[in-house]
């Protein structure tokens, strides 16, 4: 026995019915998709203010933790921090502080055979360009296991 659904004061048999609610559903799907893009493409478009790039110049303070191998002689780890003081002066920072916190153990083994690390605690000033060059220069040397930067101000 089949039943009479009934749809916006419409008869139609069931099987009728789930179709026309699968195409409902398919063009009302449809119609979300269509919304969402405009709404992407289009509002955001009139509402928003046009992309400025400007440029950083402001001094900022800074403090970084780095950790240095304890196979490393000395007269390397001093090659190093020179070097990087050269890329404060270059770039236009200023190194504020540099204190050696000795030897230590890590919290965790690094790369199955460091235990541990000689710490070193610096502080400078500098714009963007000077965070970025000791970023990329502590990440590229075989020197520094790990470091961190953390912004003061």
């Amino acid at each position: 026995m089949l039943k009479n659904w009934r749809f916006n004061n419409k008869r139609m048999s069931y099987s009728g019915f789930l179709i026309f609610m699968r195409l409902k559903r398919k063009k009302a799907a449809l119609i979300a998709l269509v919304k969402q893009i405009c709404y992407i493409l289009f509002i955001p478009c009139l509402f928003r203010r046009p992309l400025v790039r400007r440029e950083v110049t402001s001094v900022v303070s800074y403090e970084s933790m780095i950790i240095f191998s304890t196979d490393l002689d000395d007269e390397k780890k001093e090659q190093w921090l020179e070097k990087l003081k050269e890329i404060f002066i270059q770039k236009g920072g200023e190194l504020l502080e540099l204190e050696p916190w000795g030897k230590r153990k890590l919290a965790y083994v690094i790369n199955k055979f460091h235990q541990e690390g000689e710490y070193y605690l610096i502080k400078f000033k500098g714009n963007l360009e000077v965070l970025n060059e000791m970023e990329h220069f502590c990440k590229i040397s075989d020197e520094v296991i790990r470091s961190l930067i953390i912004r003061l101000n």
